[in-house]
């Protein structure tokens, strides 16, 4: 009997342990992948976090600029910075006896000398006020006892440096494009602000740099908002900077250049244009071709009265079939012609043509001929004094 039951209970055990194990199985594979689904999430996250970073700013290697101690604008003193005087800049020199001042304005001579009390010809330029306060009060005690000086620069006159372009005019002071003088130490953002600052159109990306007739690129918008301050050199005497405007503003300033579309168009005329144009932009300019236009026959008259050229462009193989090689940049002055039928003879056509092309460009000259003060003439042949062009055919 307890064999009997003792085999009931193991048989109850194993049907319930494989019963149970592959539920308990499935959970935990479930939780194995749900881990590793997590897991796989966490990866695919972090991927497209890393995806959407901003690329860090590339830091284009500045092309060394050089210096020239010839040009140079300052010297270190005694651990700051100090202007170095030059010829025709204008020295205020004070001599005090007690505590009255007397006060004497120098100019530096081309020589770079000056002379002072019992003082003659001493050499100044290329010292700083520092050096010459020195000079003079260890030379004049040979002569004064115990004599007190003061130096300073009252007109910056020997080193001066030009900024030009896109520069704001302040209403006070001196400010825009020009040339200032060099007072000591100065980047070029500090000419900048002295100038006034710089426009709304200014590109500050692209700022040129001329110096001993070589041209250095720079860029100041770096400067100013990420602090790179290889950007930012100190100017030198004989230096010019230049601050373009930016590319939608530049075009603006330029002149018009013209060109007459004429033919089969929807509205013939003269056009103007600023930025470069083809021979698609031009006749679009018009409102397009009619639908009388031989679009493959399209030609182009370039040149004045002593040479001309023709130019034969094919509008339909452009359209169609993607031709870029039949689409004609158009120059200032051009005639864009779409003819109704053929030329068979491209000199002979533009030969019947130029008298209007001369009427269009110089329509002073057919109103002199060809009218009086209140309309048109009734002999509309040509005007005594003028020369008469006879065709023989």
């Amino acid at each position: 009997m307890k064999k009997k039951i003792t085999l009931l209970l193991l048989t109850g055990i194993v049907f319930t342990i494989g019963c149970v194990t592959p539920a308990e199985k499935g959970k935990e594979n479930q939780v194995k992948k749900t881990s590793t689904e997590q897991k796989t999430d966490t990866h695919e996250t972090r991927e497209i976090e890393i995806k959407f970073q901003l690329p860090p700013p590339e830091t284009k290697p500045l092309k060394p600029i050089p210096s020239y101690p010839e040009n140079r604008t300052y010297s270190e003193v005694m651990g700051g910075s100090e202007y170095i005087v030059g010829t025709s800049d204008v020295l205020a020199i004070t001599s005090w006896k007690g505590t009255i001042p007397e006060i004497v304005h120098i100019l530096v001579r081309p020589d770079g000398r000056i002379s002072f009390s019992f003082l003659e010809d001493l050499p100044v330029a290329g010292l700083t006020p520092t050096q010459i306060d020195n000079i003079i009060t260890e030379n004049l005690s040979e002569y004064v006892k115990k004599p007190r000086i003061d130096v300073i620069v009252k007109e910056y006159n020997s080193k001066k440096v030009s900024i030009l372009g896109a520069i704001d005019r302040l209403q006070t002071g001196i400010s825009g494009p020009g040339i200032y003088p060099i007072t000591g130490r100065m980047t070029i953002l500090d000419l900048l602000l002295t100038a006034g600052g710089h426009s709304d159109h200014a590109d500050l990306t692209k700022v040129e740099l001329t110096r001993k007739g070589n041209i250095y690129n720079l860029n100041l918008y770096s400067a100013i908002f990420h602090g790179e301050t290889t950007q930012n050199i100190t100017v030198e005497a004989g230096d010019r900077i230049v601050i373009p405007e930016l590319p939608q503003y530049q075009a603006s300033k330029l002149p018009d250049r013209k060109v007459f579309v004429l033919g089969e168009v929807r509205s013939p005329g003269l056009y103007k244009f600023k930025d470069n144009i083809n021979i698609i932009e031009a006749i679009s300019m018009a409102g397009g071709v009619t639908i009388h236009a031989v679009e493959e026959d399209t030609k182009i008259l370039r040149g004045d009265d002593k040479r001309r050229v023709v130019l034969s462009s094919d509008i339909k193989k452009l359209l169609k079939a993607s031709d870029i090689s039949q689409n004609i940049p158009v120059e200032d002055g051009d005639v864009v012609f779409i003819p109704k039928a053929k030329i068979s003879d491209v000199a002979d056509f533009f030969t019947k043509l130029s008298p209007i092309l001369s009427g269009l460009m110089y329509p002073s000259l057919y109103r002199d001929a060809y009218t009086t003060g209140g309309g048109l003439r009734i002999d509309t042949g040509p005007p005594e004094g003028r020369a008469t062009t006879t065709i023989i055919k």
